[in-house]
């Protein structure tokens, strides 16, 4: 089974829907959220909120079985604040340093975040940061932005079959 994972399109359409295009015959579509544009553009997706998204009728998680996998969707902001305020006292490490620490301290949260709501398989966005990590017993899936990332604009392509789960990462420019 394969599955389009996309995320924090903040607004881009023409670039959403050229995506969407080149990927007609996908097992499921997902949008972890900040969409930008009307839903209705995405009407074959499972969406979740992400922290600029004003439809508030969007959930902010969402859970599914693929294949063997339990999987959890969310925009990934739930520990924003609580993550920056554990870093920002460590003021000896560099940028680069801090921004690592910062990352390792969100995934440590996610993945037992994932772990209580009884899932081994998180996808989610927020941070415009491609990823797909085994952190502490849980597999983590950003697909990036698809409107602008560290690397370039991103989403993945991701395959379940039973247990087995492979994501690739796909980059585009950045606009």
């Amino acid at each position: 089974m394969k599955y389009l994972l996309i995320s924090d399109t903040h607004g881009q359409l023409e670039k959403t829907r050229n995506l969407i295009l080149q990927y007609p015959l996908m097992d499921g579509y997902f949008h972890m959220g900040d969409v930008g544009f009307a839903l209705s553009y995405l009407e074959q997706f499972h969406i979740v909120r992400g922290n600029h998204d004003r439809h508030t009728s969007l959930p902010m998680e969402l859970r599914f079985t693929l294949g063997e996998r339990k999987v959890l969707c969310m925009h990934g902001n739930r520990f924003d604040e609580e993550t920056v305020q554990e870093v920002l006292h460590m003021q000896h490490l560099s940028g680069e340093e801090m921004m690592e620490e910062c990352m390792r301290r969100l995934y440590e949260k996610l993945s037992d975040y994932t772990k209580r709501q009884g899932c081994d398989t998180l996808f989610f966005g927020h941070t415009h940061e491609q990823c797909c990590v085994e952190y502490e017993g849980v597999t983590l899936i950003n697909p990036g932005s698809l409107s602008f990332g560290m690397n370039g604009a991103g989403y993945a392509i991701v395959e379940i079959e039973g247990k087995h789960i492979h994501a690739e990462m796909k980059t585009l420019p950045n606009l």
